[in-house]
């Protein structure tokens, strides 16, 4: 009986140790620190947690200060990230040996038993957890903008392997202007067409953003080194991509030119964004919402994405998932319906877009295959460390912040010629437009329209 009771008041003591090990252990697996303060180790304590609370600090002022899409944008950025990654090792180390530490503490006469090393194996794993899911994260990060970013010494869109042209850098005097083109290889197609063309420009006093349509079917544009593209607008990038002799510039700056002439604006960068591509790139975030005006029915349009032919929406608020995204923003064959409304509905998706990348939360579990899709179907020579500041301006500005114009008439007017349906611009008064539209930095920027025009001729 002695024995017995002895026995048990042994196993009694060795569980009463495991608690309290696991206690400090749990304690400075949240705080370095405060498992030495419950052991009575001041020194150790004082080691563990002082440097501990001054970063606690550092990144609570952070993100007090910054909002998620800012910060997902600057620590994206492959210096900073590469940084963080680093700093998660630190402080994976720094915990793991305050754990241990207060663990293993010498007040403890007898040795962990069963339950307190099963204890702290699954307090250690608990530990490592964020950190090996930062470290997933960070790599996924990491080869998406691998391949979203392009080196601007060799500046062009995935089929653009030759050298070109660097990409400009925006003076103080300039708006930050990036052309963002839709690039559609329907299968049949012997050539690489440009069917969505949209200046997105930024002015980075003001934080206003100001987004310019360009019709596909344009001809006739100075392409700013005195020769004229006489064909469509939109197969000007496969024309250059054929003719590397004419354009060794590359087949996206000549693009960039040709845009930037027409308006008369300086084009910075670029961003490609691959249709086929594109419905995944809505369904990675969720959908997007829009509120349709006057609804439509395409019994025509080719039901990419979906159930047979024909698409059709009503008017009023919608959310809409990746391949009716798509179909919203390429219908064009729909009663009452054009290239001009076409483009109208591209800007509101690509702005529905921004708000829903904007909402945060979610977001966190869909970053995968948000990453994944970025990375597949979107290039740029937008340089990384810029993100962040482009992220500060789009954050910024709101709804109501974005000037969206469409470039048609009386700016353009329609004809019929050697190549098809087309339009031929008006070259004074598109620039005109655009001085209103695209102002000097710090000028606010003012909207247009073929009423608004129309209004003020003579």
């Amino acid at each position: 009986m002695a024995a017995s009771g002895s026995a048990n008041r042994h196993a009694r003591s060795i569980v009463s140790s495991d608690v309290r090990r696991l206690a400090a252990a749990g304690l400075s697996a949240l705080v370095p620190g405060l498992g030495q303060a419950l052991n009575g180790r001041r020194t150790p304590a004082l080691v563990l947690l002082v440097p501990t609370l001054v970063l606690a600090a550092v990144v609570a002022l952070v993100v007090a200060t910054s909002t998620p899409i800012r910060l997902a944008a600057t620590f994206v950025a492959p210096q900073m990230l590469d940084l963080l990654l680093s700093l998660s090792l630190v402080v994976l180390g720094w915990r793991l040996v305050a754990v241990g530490h207060a663990f293993f503490d010498r007040r403890y006469a007898r040795m962990p038993g069963r339950a307190g090393i099963g204890g702290l194996v699954v307090l250690v794993a608990l530990v490592a957890l964020p950190h090996a899911g930062a470290a997933y994260y960070g790599g996924l990060a990491r080869d998406a903008f691998g391949r979203f970013f392009v080196a601007s010494a060799h500046a062009g869109a995935p089929d653009d392997a030759g050298a070109g042209a660097s990409a400009l850098v925006p003076r103080d005097d300039e708006r930050l202007n990036v052309l963002i083109v839709g690039i559609d290889k329907a299968q049949g197609r012997t050539a690489t067409l440009t069917d969505a063309m949209m200046l997105a420009s930024l002015d980075r006093t003001l934080g206003s953003v100001s987004l310019v349509s360009i019709p596909r079917d344009l001809v006739n544009v100075p392409l700013g080194d005195g020769r004229t593209f006489g064909p469509k607008l939109n197969s000007l990038y496969g024309y250059a991509s054929r003719h590397r002799d004419q354009f060794p510039q590359g087949a996206m700056r000549a693009l960039e030119d040709g845009v930037g002439t027409l308006l008369g604006v300086r084009v910075h960068y670029y961003a490609t964004l691959d249709f086929d591509g594109f419905a995944d790139l809505i369904d990675a975030v969720g959908g997007v919402e829009v509120t349709v005006k006057k609804g439509f029915e395409d019994p025509g349009y080719d039901g990419i994405g979906l159930d047979g032919r024909g698409w059709s929406i009503t008017a009023g608020r919608h959310v809409l998932d990746g391949p009716n995204a798509l179909a919203y923003a390429r219908s064009r064959k729909a009663l009452g319906e054009s290239d001009f409304t076409r483009q109208e509905r591209q800007q509101q998706i690509l702005v529905a877009f921004r708000n829903r990348l904007m909402g945060g939360g979610s977001l966190f579990f869909e970053l995968p295959a948000l990453l994944e899709t970025f990375g597949s179907m979107v290039r740029t020579d937008l340089p990384p460390d810029r993100l962040p500041e482009l992220a500060a301006l789009a954050d910024a500005s709101g709804t109501t912040d974005i000037v969206r114009v469409v470039v048609q008439r009386p700016l353009i007017k329609p004809a019929t010629g050697r190549y098809g349906s087309v339009q031929i611009p008006d070259l004074v008064a598109i620039r005109a437009m655009s001085t209103v539209v695209l102002p000097k930095p710090g000028a606010p920027a003012q909207g247009w329209s073929p009423a608004k025009t129309a209004a003020t001729d003579p």
